[in-house]
């Protein structure tokens, strides 16, 4: 039942807030719990409703870090990048970036930079440092940038 707040409005449930955070984009338990938390719920109303939005499917740390992975990945973002977003949300590594559906970054890489400088190849090592250095930004690590700036 909805609680009342100070403007006279029925609160939604934990588990309803919950649902509506996951209808918008996947999100992990941790994410979720930290939001709730944030709109100040009982951390046992909390648990309650991560426990059974999990058993009826609504949740999945497994889900969301795929989705995190794809999402990523569409965004031209690096595996350091992505690890990194996991970490944040509270997430192992997912498929792709452990191996389970291997990506070729080096080709990820290369693509994003053909889209961001054109075809022609770097004119000098100034150029080549400043696209090295737009996919460090992006999550690359060197040797990957390496294999994608340089000439097969």
């Amino acid at each position: 039942m909805p609680t009342k707040t100070d403007g006279d409005r029925p609160r939604r449930s934990a588990q309803a807030a919950a649902l509506a955070l996951l209808a918008a984009r996947e999100h992990s338990r941790a994410q979720l719990a930290r939001k709730l938390a944030g709109r100040e719920y009982p951390e046992d109303e909390i648990t309650a409703a991560l426990d059974a939005l999990a058993a009826d499917g609504c949740l999945s740390d497994a889900r969301a870090a795929s989705a995190t992975v794809r999402a990523g990945m569409r965004r031209g973002h690096g595996p350091q990048r992505i690890r990194a977003v996991l970490r944040e949300a509270g997430l192992a590594d997912a498929p792709g970036l452990a191996g389970e559906e291997p990506v070729d970054w080096v080709v990820q890489a290369h693509a994003l930079a053909l889209r961001r400088f054109g075809e022609s190849p770097p004119a000098d090592y100034a150029e080549w440092a400043k696209r090295a250095r737009f996919l460090r930004a992006r999550g690359y690590d060197s040797e990957t940038i390496r294999k994608a700036l340089d000439p097969p």
